[in-house]
């Protein structure tokens, strides 16, 4: 999970975070880094890359694991769901389908909207 060094966005993820936790999930976080969108460094988004990561940790579970659910839209991550199901294991993407990867479409996958009403968080 990208954490947010402070604010409404920081106290939210620690919501989620908690949440997670307290229903048996392990939530590893990465703080979110400024990546600028031009030379004079006045636009800038946040990002946190976690591809590495999450393929390494599947990579070396592999063998615990029967399916990875991994909520991403990006289509880096083609060459995992080619070598997870190569190992006879499921795979299956879950997106949002308005901004998910051609490459995705192709593969199993679920979009959030139309799941929302199950995962959907409520006080």
């Amino acid at each position: 999970m990208g954490m947010p060094f402070k604010g409404e966005s920081y106290e939210k993820n620690v919501l989620i975070k908690n949440r997670l936790e307290k229903d048996g999930f392990k939530v590893i976080t990465k703080p979110l880094k400024k990546i600028y969108l031009d030379n004079q460094h006045k636009e800038f988004k946040y990002k946190c890359n976690f591809d590495v990561e999450i393929t390494r940790d599947v990579i070396r579970n592999l063998d615990k694991i029967e399916l990875v659910l991994l909520a991403s839209s990006d289509s880096d991550f083609i060459a995992l769901r080619n070598d997870v199901i190569l190992q006879r294991k499921g795979f299956i993407f879950v997106c949002f389908e308005y901004n998910v990867a051609w490459e995705i479409r192709r593969s199993y996958h679920l979009f959030f909207e139309d799941i929302q009403e199950e995962v959907r968080y409520t006080k």
